[in-house]
C-alpha cells in the first residue's frame, strides 16, 4: 500500500477508537449514580447480617427479589509478625527477607525528615496517566460527519 493511504486508515481506525472511548465514558458516568447505590444497598443488607456466623448463609427477601448471602470468605492474618521475620530470615536470608519488605510512603514521610527523604526515595513522572473524554459541540461533529 502506499504510504499516505496507510495513514489515512491509521487516522480513520484512531478516530473510531477515540469516538468508541468518548461514548463508553459517557455512558459510564452516567451509569455511576446507580452502581453508588448499588453499593449503599449491599452494605445496608449486609448491615442486617452483622452477627452471622461467618459460615452461615441467609436470604434476604423482597417482593420480586430474593438477596442471597453468602458465607464469609477465609482470610489470613498474621499474627506474630516478628515470629514470621525470623522464620523467613532463617528460611530465605535477610535480603530475600527485604525484597519482600514493603514501607509504606505514608511511614517514610511521617517518621523520618523531610530533609533525608532524598537519601532514600526517588520521585518520578512514572505513574499511570489521567484519560478523559470530551464532548465536542455538536456543530463540530456534524462538519467532521
Amino acid at each position: 500500500m502506499i504510504p499516505s493511504i496507510e495513514l489515512a486508515q491509521e487516522q480513520a481506525r484512531r478516530l473510531a477508537i477515540v469516538d468508541e472511548f468518548g461514548e463508553l465514558e459517557r455512558q459510564i458516568a452516567e451509569f455511576k449514580p446507580k452502581t453508588e447505590r448499588h453499593k449503599a444497598l449491599k452494605e445496608q443488607i449486609l448491615s442486617w447480617y452483622a452477627d452471622l456466623d461467618g459460615a452461615a448463609t441467609a436470604q434476604a427477601e423482597g417482593r420480586r427479589y430474593s438477596v442471597q448471602i453468602g458465607t464469609r470468605q477465609n482470610q489470613r492474618t498474621i499474627t506474630k509478625p516478628w515470629k514470621a521475620w525470623a522464620l523467613l530470615r532463617r528460611a530465605i536470608g535477610l535480603d530475600q527477607v527485604m525484597e519482600l519488605v514493603t514501607i509504606p510512603l505514608a511511614a517514610i514521610d511521617r517518621y523520618i525528615p523531610a530533609e533525608q527523604h532524598a537519601w532514600i526515595l526517588s520521585e518520578a513522572r512514572t505513574g499511570a496517566r489521567k484519560v478523559v473524554a470530551v464532548a465536542k459541540a455538536s456543530e463540530v461533529v456534524a462538519q467532521a460527519a
